[in-house]
């Protein structure tokens, strides 16, 4: 079965990898299993982590990872030492925690630099502490704000694992079997041009556009009291729409009195090769950041919006005990101030060019690469076992994983073939020709070219 999110945890490639591992790590990982609850896509688990540095993480016995998954919260890499610092100086300012309905100034700076930062006219902003929650206080902000409830987003995205979240992402290993999940999420397909479903050649982008639009015209249409669209602007796998099809979108928001709601939880802060994703298109009403904002340490995300939407002075859209942790918002900051210190958003940008260009060379090479698709460091590589058919190499693909753990490299799997390239910002041309010769001689360790 194929898993949207992520790898099978139980599959016989991965007790195999699992064997060759120390004595230690594997009676780590049996604790791991008997006390946990298990989850297809956390426990058991493959591996047990020792160090995080940099863009690495490391095992117990010692071997090197370049982490090319990092669940998207190494932007600036793990534990970057001033981030660690802004973390020390809370705890030695004995600032930890900020009660309900008191404020403090590391995350008044925090908001001020993420208003400074984000595009003209954003001016407010409101914290919690994930990506989930920050989505649902969007989506609750919409609903205050238009009077309106539904939802409309796209099939197989990801935007949370709550009810709510998990109801909008539309990706039914959140959903089936729990009974019933929130009402009015509505659901179209996200522009894939590479398998859109109409199986037109992918260099027709605006045909394909324009079938794609046809079904958010249509979701109004039949519903238009709908409160917002929720959008990765450029999504996980990745699949990178263009900018005609959110000029659409834009378009029939504004004629609905629907909010734009792009969630950069993963494609934001730099991962694209812009600060904000919604950079290389149209401006929405919300935009939603979050994992990296925590510098890979604190558990942090914010939407940020405009001061027209302030509207739940009466309600609360984000009650949460952690809204204002102090911590988070030193980190946070800290984050913010290392990006554009250290050139990331411009290093994410010449990184992910060199790095798409490195694989184009692997794809002349070998067969089994059927697309890559990508923007910035954010990166996917779909395998396919039959290049004009687009069979899904969903066995290659897992095999290829396991091959480049072992070999020190580690990314993720989503939709069963495609490898999701996501390192952390910080990375160098020798990181890239890693990842390149690795994947290079994993896919000739299946490949019959």
């Amino acid at each position: 079965m194929e898993i949207q999110q992520g790898d099978h945890n139980r599959s016989a490639l991965r007790q195999q990898f699992v064997e060759q591992l120390s004595d230690e790590t594997k009676k780590r990982i049996e604790e791991d299993a008997h006390l946990y609850l298990h989850q297809a896509l956390s426990s058991p688990v493959m591996n047990i982590v020792s160090t995080v540095k940099g863009p690495y993480f490391y095992d117990l016995s010692g071997n090197q990872y370049l982490d090319c998954h990092g669940n998207g919260v190494h932007n600036v890499g793990f534990s970057h030492p001033k981030v660690l610092d802004a973390a020390r100086a809370m705890l030695d300012a004995s600032l930890t925690f900020s009660p309900r309905r008191l404020g403090n100034v590391p995350s008044i700076k925090l908001a001020k630099k993420l208003v400074q930062l984000a595009p003209d006219g954003f001016d407010r902003v409101l914290f919690c502490p994930g990506g989930s929650e920050a989505n649902e206080m969007a989506v609750l902000l919409a609903r205050l704000y238009t009077g309106n409830y539904k939802t409309l987003s796209y099939y197989d995205s990801f935007h949370g694992a709550t009810a709510l979240s998990a109801s909008i992402g539309g990706n039914p290993h959140f959903t089936e079997g729990f009974g019933p999940m929130m009402s009015g999420c509505l659901h179209v397909e996200f522009p894939s041009y590479y398998r859109n479903p109409w199986k037109l050649p992918a260099y027709e982008r605006e045909k394909i556009d324009d079938l794609y639009i046809h079904q958010v015209r249509r979701a109004f249409a039949q519903n238009p009291t709908i409160a917002a669209v929720v959008a990765t602007p450029i999504s996980s796998s990745p699949h990178v729409p263009s900018s005609y099809y959110w000029m659409q979108v834009r378009e029939i928001c504004n004629q609905y009195g629907a909010l734009l709601i792009f969630d950069e939880i993963v494609c934001g802060l730099g991962r694209t090769g812009k600060l904000f994703a919604t950079e290389h298109y149209v401006e929405p009403d919300i935009i939603v950041v979050g994992k990296s904002l925590g510098g890979g340490l604190m558990p942090s995300a914010a939407i940020i919006t405009k001061s027209k939407f302030n509207v739940g002075g009466e309600k609360s859209v984000g009650h949460f005990t952690h809204e204002k942790n102090p911590i988070a918002g030193a980190v946070g900051l800290e984050v913010l101030e290392t990006i554009g210190r250290e050139g990331l958003v411009n290093n994410a940008q010449q990184q992910g060019s060199y790095l798409m260009d490195k694989l184009m060379e692997l794809k002349e090479e070998h067969s089994i690469i059927g697309n890559i698709v990508g923007r910035g460091l954010l990166v996917g590589i779909d395998l396919v076992t039959d290049r004009a058919r687009k069979k899904k190499a969903i066995s290659e693909a897992e095999w290829i994983m396991y091959y480049c753990q072992q070999a020190g490299l580690s990314f993720k799997i989503i939709d069963g073939n495609t490898i999701s390239l996501r390192p952390a910002l910080t990375i160098t041309s020798d990181h890239v020709d890693f990842i390149c010769e690795t994947l290079d001689s994993a896919f000739k360790s299946v490949s019959n070219d």
